[in-house]
């Protein structure tokens, strides 16, 4: 199992891209909405998945315990693939920059905020990788994003017996599905979520900044003071802002 930030990958040679077996298929298949009662807890679990003409099959689901949404790439029980342990599936979404899914929680920035655990787990015909921390008011991820917004998304997962494969999902009806699974809505708010990222960036940048505050040297004999007094007007400003980025530059201005 591949564990957050602990993950050990091998380096392959330069010639596994010239020995790839590149096949896609059709990206008409719909996404469906499915709900079941687990038979051991009566546990009503929800999902969005989709499944495309090469029989592989994307499905996006949310932990109740946690609220944490999680994706699963699985291969077709009709295929002999299996995935190699060491070289985890990427994923691409249009046009956006490729995700390696091991690392989703290191290269998002919303979910480089949280402790989550573990972000990854493999098994050979099977990856589940973490996607969204599941709290709408933080704003969406940005995989869940593109998910939601995008027209196509293609999994390049690698063989065990070497090469990589890979296979192209539909969007068409996705943001649907997916609101339908999450309990959340279905039209993603671009500027709105802008807006939250904006929001998180600034007030990181501030907590940096208060957690630098004690480290001064002219700061002497206060210090300790000083980052408290900093954190509490952080803090204040927060309550007031009501998430807005410009409010909150306004706040710690004044």
């Amino acid at each position: 199992m591949f564990v957050g930030g602990s993950i050990k990958r091998m380096v392959k040679s330069f010639l596994l891209a010239a020995a790839a077996l590149v096949i896609f298929g059709t990206a008409e298949a719909k996404w469906e909405f499915h709900e079941e009662i687990d038979a051991m807890t009566d546990e009503n679990k929800k999902s969005a998945v989709v499944l495309n003409d090469s029989g592989h099959k994307l499905s996006i689901y949310r932990i109740p315990e946690t609220g944490q949404v999680w994706a699963n790439f699985q291969i077709s029980s009709q295929s002999t693939d299996q995935l190699d342990p060491e070289l985890p599936p990427k994923l691409r979404i249009d046009k956006n920059e490729p995700i390696d899914l091991a690392n989703t929680r290191t290269t998002d920035e919303f979910l480089r905020r949280y402790e989550v655990g573990a972000a990854f787990d493999w098994k050979p015909k099977w990856v589940n990788f973490l996607i969204w921390h599941g709290q709408y008011e933080e704003g969406l991820s940005k995989i869940l994003i593109q998910l939601m917004t995008g027209e196509n998304a293609v999994v390049r997962y690698y063989l065990f017996t070497g090469g990589y494969k890979d296979t192209r999902f539909s969007l068409a009806n996705a943001a649907t599905s997916i609101s339908q699974a999450l309990m959340i809505p279905s039209i993603v708010d671009i500027e709105q979520q802008k807006a939250l990222a904006a929001y998180k960036s600034l007030y990181r940048d501030e907590a940096v900044r208060c957690d630098q505050v004690s480290k001064k040297d002219d700061c002497a004999p206060f210090c300790l003071r000083a980052q408290y007094m900093c954190n509490a007007t952080l803090d204040e400003c927060v309550q007031k802002s009501d998430r807005d980025p410009e409010k909150l530059v306004a706040c710690l201005g004044e």
